[in-house]
């Protein structure tokens, strides 16, 4: 005997009703795990994109402004060589200017010790630029990583979800 419901449906159509509400849900919401993902994937894309961007850019930057440190440097320790030996050549000539000739020759010591203090704060400044590059890249890359994580989980999940309602 055929048990119907108070609606006139039996419970075979019943339970097909709900069968097919539960698929569509899951459909839904495979849907919207597919829509997310692609989401994420293109974020990540970009994030990857725009980090190798700025990344380029602060290395370019970076490097134009250290070659224009090293010329202005070379310049000036170039000018200093030359006055120095200017310097050097007068002593030998004029022995009455010895003292003022001195004193000039320190002068300038000073100055090349003053750019030399200037160089290794430029180092310095450099070996932290790198730090913050190498700092900012490990960043994205736990992002993307925390990105990869929360796929994954979601794909076991929908995985769990579509095994689960293969076997009812």
């Amino acid at each position: 005997a055929v048990v119907s419901t108070q609606s006139g449906l039996t419970a075979g159509d019943d339970i097909q009703r709900q069968y097919n509400s539960k698929e569509h849900k899951l459909s839904m919401e495979l849907a919207d795990t597919s829509r997310l993902k692609q989401q994420l994937e293109v974020k990540l894309n970009d994030l990857q994109e725009d980090s190798e961007r700025k990344r380029r850019e602060w290395e370019r930057n970076f490097e134009e402004e250290i070659n224009s440190l090293i010329r202005e440097h070379s310049n000036k320790i170039s000018d200093n060589d030359t006055q120095l030996f200017q310097c050097q050549s007068k002593l030998k000539q004029v022995t009455s200017e010895r003292e003022a000739l001195r004193l000039r020759v320190s002068e300038q010591e000073e100055s090349i010790t003053t750019q030399s203090q200037h160089i290794t704060k430029m180092e310095e400044a450099v070996e932290h630029a790198e730090w913050d590059v190498n700092n900012y890249i490990s960043a994205q890359q736990a992002r993307i990583s925390e990105l990869e994580i929360v796929l994954s989980k979601q794909a076991e999940q929908f995985e769990d979800k579509t095994r689960i309602m293969a076997n009812k």
